[in-house]
């Protein structure tokens, strides 16, 4: 999505990592591979939830984990129904 804009809402800060809440938003111009599907481009704007995890030694990013509703962006493309 080119015009895609994650929007960071909340932070929580520890000693190992730091966690991010969000939405992010973009148009679904281009085909999208997700597992066995492929959805084609829709060109519907998108927008939901998301969460990252980012866990740190010393200076160095150990893990990245990202979650976010996979039904929501696919009904937005129209590739399911809700």
């Amino acid at each position: 999505m080119p015009d895609g804009r994650h929007h960071l809402e909340r932070f929580l800060v520890d000693g190992a990592g730091v966690s991010v809440e969000g939405t992010y938003e973009g148009t679904h111009t281009s085909r999208l591979v997700f597992g066995a599907e492929e959805i084609p481009a829709s060109g519907n704007r998108l927008g939901f939830p998301f969460a990252s995890v980012i866990t740190f030694e010393g200076d160095q990013i150990v893990t990245v984990s990202v979650y976010f509703d996979t039904m929501a962006m696919m009904a937005q493309m129209g590739a399911v129904s809700v």
